[in-house]
């Protein structure tokens, strides 16, 4: 025995194997069915998961609505991804004629056809020949199945005067018109995105600009509330981004004035949560390259946000949801200032730090330029074409900090290409009219010696 224990090793030489506790094979709510899924901390089967999951979606509209006993309007964005195709099943588990407790609302779908600027992402054939009729049938297919009105518009429409929608019925036949109108602007919306040089820049301006399409599509729909698919972790990753980006004042769920609300009620569910959800209730979806396709993670602030953000909840569960909690806590500062042309969120000033930079204290929109480290305003060469002049044109223009530095981030023609730019015609420039009253910095500096040398005295 001896010497089998030392030819075989001893209990002290054995390597310790640590054995991973097994899920409950029956669920741990009803007791009776065997458990297929282990959500957050419990193994539970399919039915108990989806009763769980329609609940937190019920809670999430409910926590919304001001008035319980009135009928709204939602306005859904559907963009053919697992998030809003499983938004959408919810939606009718909670407001259709099956429901349990049903919440009295309208639904309009709504479809933001936005394939062509990716010219530089994919292959244009397969997108006009292969994806638009394969994307028509899909929707045709969805108001078929909901009974809900589907509506298409195009990202080209920011730059119309008047935005027309087209409906999607059982009978509709396909056409690209439906997609979008005019070639003209699609040739200008490809070249404003042909303008940006980072890709931060372009998902930036894209987040924007879709938002401006789904406000002025639900102002035409006479929509109440936009419903937004977003999941939680790309809540959470899309805080960090727009934080990094000097968007702090203006988070992703944040309602400004004279805007209609968003609301995210998928934002209580992460990504695998709902990809759980979408295999069990056997939903199809639709996928199409986009900027960060095959793109490294250090292609963008929003890829490497991401990539963040699923490292730490991979190793520490709560942390999507407690960056969420805190969004929660935070109000955005109240302004009575004008609103930024590109993302809508109120101008506000604020008190530039204390450097040896020889600037003023405090700024309105101009304070949007800066060199970069300690916001004094200074002429900066950037890949955007910067520098003095390009500092200028950024100040001229009646936007945020956060859109100043995706500006910066262009050419210095592409803000003649922004739609926002176009349709407001913002007031002419106030600095050519009032620049003969000005004092120029040499003189400045002069005067301010003077006085400081009679105070001495």
């Amino acid at each position: 025995m001896d010497e089998e224990k030392s030819c075989g090793g001893g209990d002290d030489d054995a390597i310790p194997i640590s054995k991973a506790k097994a899920p409950k094979r029956t669920c741990i709510k009803c007791n009776e069915k065997p458990s297929v899924i282990y959500f957050r901390t419990d193994s539970t089967c399919w039915p108990c998961f989806q009763e769980l999951a329609l609940r937190k979606f019920k809670l999430g509209i409910l926590r919304a609505r001001k008035d319980k006993h009135k009928r709204e309007s939602y306005l859904l964005c559907f963009s053919c991804g697992p998030s809003s195709r499983a938004m959408l099943k919810m939606i009718e588990q909670t407001g259709g004629d099956n429901a349990r407790k049903k919440i009295m609302f309208s639904v309009d779908i709504i479809f933001v056809y936005e394939a062509y600027i990716y010219q530089q992402a994919n292959d244009m054939n397969y997108v006009e020949h292969d994806f638009l009729p394969l994307c028509f049938s899909y929707l045709q297919e969805i108001s078929k199945l909901y009974g809900y009105k589907v509506y298409v518009v195009g990202l080209d429409q920011l730059y119309s005067q008047n935005i027309q929608i087209n409906q999607i019925k059982e009978d509709t036949v396909f056409h690209p018109s439906l997609f979008y109108r005019d070639e003209k602007h699609v040739s200008q919306l490809q070249l404003l995105f042909s303008q940006c040089h980072t890709f931060t820049a372009k998902e930036d301006l894209l987040l924007r600009m879709r938002s401006d399409i789904l406000q002025k599509s639900a102002v035409l729909l006479k929509s109440t509330t936009i419903l937004l698919g977003t999941p939680a972790d790309r809540c959470a990753a899309l805080l960090v981004a727009n934080t990094c980006l000097g968007r702090g004042h203006s988070f992703p769920g944040a309602d400004f004035p004279n805007s209609i609300p968003t609301l995210q009620p998928m934002r209580d569910f992460l990504g695998k949560e709902i990809a759980i959800y979408n295999r069990f209730s056997d939903l199809k979806t639709l996928f199409y390259p986009n900027f960060s396709t095959k793109k490294q993670t250090k292609s963008s602030i929003f890829s490497l946000s991401e990539t963040f953000v699923n490292g730490l909840q991979k190793d520490y569960s709560h942390t999507v949801h407690t960056l969420l909690k805190s969004e929660e806590k935070l109000n955005p500062a109240d302004s009575t200032s004008s609103s930024c042309i590109i993302c809508r969120s109120p101008i506000i000033p604020f008190q530039r730090p204390n450097t040896g930079c020889q600037t003023s204290s405090s700024s309105t929109t101009s304070s949007s330029s800066s060199c970069g480290s300690c916001g004094c305003g200074n002429s900066n060469t950037t890949k955007g074409g910067g520098g003095k002049g390009r500092d200028i044109l950024v100040s001229n223009l009646q936007i945020c900090y956060g859109c100043a530095r995706m500006m910066k981030e262009m050419d210095s023609s592409s803000s003649d290409n922004l739609p926002a730019q176009q349709q407001h015609n913002p007031k002419p420039d106030l600095y050519n009219m009032i620049k003969d009253f000005l004092i120029e910095e040499e003189e400045e500096e002069t005067t301010t010696q003077g006085q400081t040398t009679i105070t001495n005295k």
